[in-house]
């Protein structure tokens, strides 16, 4: 019984708290509410109810009731519309170039210091999938060229013994078979290059993609 009478009482200091709320937030809603009255047969707007009251859900995780609903109230809130901007079978907006640069791109920075991630630059050699006879298994090979502008900077993409580069290629091999679900070989090659231009660079880079496409 006691337990009740706490529960009355913070009910009742909700209720309190609401229309504190109302009448602070919606000064006309006293003058809504006598119009509304006045005509029985005109019903409160949905809209409007729902912007002044917070839904209530009841639900049992254990019963998987109701669950259902909440999910549902979710979606309409975080979902502007019902079309979807990324069709059902891709993951994502981007081509699939462009998605092995963004992850090898990550493990430069993870694997790398400094300035060192930022002046190094990417050019697709290759991207072809291939399907052996034998197996029938779709397998992508990948060429990348990790250009830099300095020897000491190819000498630090490249680690010692050619651990960090290896660790690179290890990583992102890893992550591209996540990706594209099939076996992928990557191979990567650290070149230097004395261009102090970016457009000398990004013009090889395109003409290749092209060709490799």
């Amino acid at each position: 019984k006691e337990k009740l009478l706490d529960i009355a009482t913070i009910v009742g200091e909700m209720g309190d708290e609401c229309v504190r709320y109302i009448e602070r937030e919606c000064p006309t809603y006293e003058e809504e509410r006598d119009v509304e009255s006045d005509n029985a047969l005109t019903g409160p707007d949905p809209e409007v109810l729902e912007q002044m009251y917070p839904p209530v859900f009841y639900i049992s995780a254990l019963k998987d009731d109701g669950v259902d609903d909440v999910l549902n109230h979710l979606l309409s809130r975080t979902t502007p519309c019902s079309d979807w901007p990324v069709p059902a079978n891709e993951a994502a907006l981007m081509s699939p170039l462009e998605r092995v640069e963004e992850v090898i791109r990550e493990k430069i920075y993870r694997c790398l210091h400094r300035e060192v991630p930022h002046q190094v630059r990417q050019v697709n050699r290759m991207f072809r999938t291939v399907a052996p006879e034998d197996t029938g298994d779709k397998i992508i090979h990948i060429d990348q060229d990790l250009v830099v502008r300095t020897e000491s900077h190819r000498r630090l993409v490249t680690g010692r013994g050619g651990m960090t580069l290896r660790r690179i290629e290890a990583d992102a091999e890893k992550d591209l078979k996540q990706v594209f679900a099939c076996e992928v070989q990557l191979n990567l090659h650290v070149k230097f290059s004395k261009s102090r231009h970016d457009r000398d660079i990004d013009s090889e880079r395109s003409g290749v993609v092209q060709q490799a496409l």
